[in-house]
């Protein structure tokens, strides 16, 4: 039987920066990227398992994706308001895509190749696409 403890599905995310904790000098850096309006192409978060890397990854698509009123990306929070916050909540963001695992323990070639054909095209509501890969150690270059 299982103990009356809070489980994982028992604890909300959190989808803001100024939740997070233990992560300043990774949330400074991202800020700082934004506020420089030079955004690379990719960006890869390590650390130990469970240590909030794949919430820091979610919060950082909202800021990227949301949308700003002036124009100007706001190098400080996602709204949490605006659509595309919204969308990311519901989990139906059509600019968001999160490569994972299907059935096997890894991701397969073919996952990546359907990713691949989609990403060519612009996005559809988002100034900017974002694919995270949160299992990046499990991409296998035979399967």
């Amino acid at each position: 039987m299982r103990g009356r403890g809070v489980g994982k599905s028992d604890v909300t995310a959190p989808s803001q920066f100024k939740d997070l904790v233990g992560h300043a000098a990774v949330i400074a850096r991202l800020r700082a990227t934004v506020s420089s309006g030079r955004l690379g192409p990719a960006y890869l978060l390590f650390g130990e398992p469970g240590i909030g890397k794949r919430t820091l990854a979610t919060i950082w698509a909202r800021l990227l994706q949301g949308e700003h009123p002036t124009g100007a990306l706001d190098s400080s929070e996602p709204c949490g308001t605006c659509r595309s916050c919204r969308q990311h909540d519901a989990g139906s963001h059509p600019d968001y895509s999160v490569l994972e695992p299907e059935d096997s323990s890894v991701v397969t070639i073919d996952q990546v190749r359907r990713l691949q054909n989609a990403l060519p095209y612009r996005p559809i509501t988002s100034a900017r696409r974002v694919v995270l890969i949160p299992e990046a150690a499990r991409l296998n270059p035979e399967t």
